[in-house]
C-alpha cells in the first residue's frame, strides 16, 4: 500500500480483452526488413534487362560570355573517346560535327586545323552553320582530344558537337547549349 491506500500493482496484469493485429514494434520491424526487399526486388529486373553497348562519346563543355554587344561561345576541353563494352566491335568510322545557329549573326571563328589534323581529325565539309571532321576507327579505350572551338553572336547561343559512327552497334553522344 502507499500513502494514499491505494492498491499495489500487481506483476501479473490479466487483460479482459485478448489484443488483436500487431503491435507498433511488430510494424517496425516488419518495415525493415521489407525495404531491402523491395529494393532488391525493384532494383534487379532493371539490371538483368540493361544490357552495355558499346558508345563513341564525346565531352568537354560549351561556355558564353556576354559583352556589351557580343556574346562568345567557346567549347573547350573537348575529347572523344570509344567503350567497346566488352564486345569485340570496332569504333567505326567516327563523324564529329559542330553546329550552331546561324541567325544573329553567329559565326564560328576559324578552327586550329593544325589541332584538329594532329589528333588524327580530317575536316569532310563546311557549311552555313555546320562544320564536320571524320576520324578513323580508334581502340577500345582510346581517347582523342578535341581543340577548342569559338563562336561569336548577338542573340542567344544554340551550339552542339556531336559524335556519330557509321557501326550501327555503336551509340554515340553530343554535348549542346539551348
Amino acid at each position: 500500500m502507499n500513502s494514499k491506500n491505494e492498491a499495489p500493482l500487481s506483476d501479473s496484469v490479466v487483460d479482459a480483452e485478448p489484443k488483436r493485429g500487431l503491435s507498433r514494434r511488430q510494424v517496425a520491424l516488419g518495415a525493415a526488413w521489407s525495404v531491402p526487399v523491395i529494393a532488391l526486388a525493384v532494383a534487379s529486373p532493371a539490371q538483368a534487362a540493361s544490357v552495355t553497348l558499346p558508345t563513341a562519346a564525346v565531352g568537354g563543355s560549351i561556355g558564353v560570355v556576354q559583352g556589351a554587344t557580343v556574346r562568345t561561345a567557346t567549347y573547350s576541353g573537348g575529347y572523344m573517346n570509344y567503350n567497346a563494352a566488352g564486345t569485340t566491335t570496332t569504333s567505326g568510322n567516327l563523324t564529329l560535327t559542330f553546329a550552331w545557329r546561324t541567325t544573329g549573326s553567329w559565326t564560328m571563328s576559324p578552327p586550329d586545323t593544325a589541332g584538329f589534323t594532329a589528333q588524327g581529325w580530317i575536316q569532310s565539309s563546311s557549311s552555313a552553320g555546320t562544320l564536320v571532321f571524320t576520324h578513323a576507327p580508334i581502340a577500345d579505350g582510346t581517347t582523342v582530344t578535341i581543340p577548342t572551338v569559338k563562336w561569336t553572336g548577338t542573340n542567344k547561343p544554340q551550339i552542339s558537337v556531336s559524335l556519330e559512327s557509321d557501326n550501327d552497334n555503336v551509340s554515340g553522344t553530343s554535348v549542346a547549349t539551348n
